[in-house]
């Protein structure tokens, strides 16, 4: 496992430790270095037990003190410290979908707003710095994946899971009455649309305006319409408003490739101009694999070394 130098990791009884560090970092920069200790397709319990009891058997002492402080809140079942801390290994670089534990990337808190990503690589997870960060400043990282970023209850519902409730920015935002009335003013959009069919656009292009000026430009059912507006042969006018709201979004909160896809499609079907949809996706899409080529320009020779330590 490979941290940069003055991270300062403090195990708390029955708490995550809290990940700081004492000097500006920079966005793009590489935090953390780690490899999986049981990794697996499939996370069923005596799966899990089955890897750990094969693979602790090889942990260095430094994994396992780690391994006993991450367990200590989670009973003596392996498979519980799993199920909480394991994280979805995201095919970046590697082609397999797999569930992973890592032990120093364990400790990080969670935010719906992180301040670092995760980029992997066969059993390795490379942590980078998302945004600048502060010093004296949390590090944390998202345990959501896909869409559910947009709605708070879902977003909620999901984090009781791991036994805490999320009062990070962007959940106290959601919680504001202002932001309340705008998602029921969409909300109200989203009823007429599914049960006539129909919506009207100057109100959502009002209301999208409204969104626009908002700290996070995120509310739940946005991308429905903008859909449904998409196959209404609405595009002129919903292009304009979708990629201002695009672009304003941080990386992990824009859609993902499958709804893009979805809206270029209806887009293409009504014979609408869909090129600058494609070069904006095109340039996030650089954007999001800068990181990964950023790993092999500026760590590669570092990486490598790690693998031959790790692997030793």
């Amino acid at each position: 496992m490979f941290l940069r130098e003055n991270t300062n990791s403090r195990y708390q009884n029955q708490q995550r430790s809290r990940n700081f560090y004492h000097q500006k970092i920079e966005k793009d920069e590489l935090l953390i270095c780690s490899q999986s200790i049981i990794s697996t397709t499939n996370p069923t319990e005596q799966q899990v037990e089955s890897l750990f009891r094969t693979k602790s058997q090889k942990f260095t002492a430094l994994q396992q003190e780690t391994y006993q402080k991450l367990q200590k809140s989670y009973g003596d079942s392996p498979s519980s410290a799993f199920v909480i801390n394991a994280f979805k290994m995201i095919p970046n670089l590697q082609e397999e979908y797999k569930i992973g534990l890592f032990l120093e990337p364990s400790f990080m808190n969670h935010s719906c707003v992180p301040n670092i990503i995760q980029v992997y690589s066969g059993e390795f997870m490379y942590v980078f710095a998302a945004k600048q960060i502060l010093e004296g400043q949390e590090i944390c990282c998202c345990y959501l994946y896909g869409d559910n970023f947009w709605w708070l209850q879902g977003r909620q519902n999901y984090l009781r899971s791991f036994k805490f409730t999320c009062d990070c920015s962007l959940c106290q935002f959601q919680a504001t009455p202002q932001f309340i009335k705008l998602q029921f003013a969409f909300d109200k959009l989203l009823r007429v649309k599914r049960s006539k069919n129909e919506v009207n656009i100057d109100e959502f292009q009002y209301l999208s305006n409204i969104l626009l000026e908002t700290q996070f430009c995120m509310v739940d059912g946005f991308y429905e319409l903008v859909l449904f507006y998409c196959e209404k042969s609405k595009t002129h006018e919903i292009m304009d408003i979708f990629l201002s709201i695009y672009q304003k979004l941080d990386v992990i909160h824009r859609p993902t490739i499958g709804i893009v896809i979805a809206i270029i499609d209806a887009i293409q079907k009504v014979g609408g101009n869909y090129k600058q949809l494609k070069n904006i996706m095109y340039q996030f899409e650089l954007e999001r694999m800068g990181s990964v080529q950023h790993i092999y320009r500026d760590y590669g020779g570092l990486i490598d070394i790690i693998g031959k330590f790790e692997q030793q």
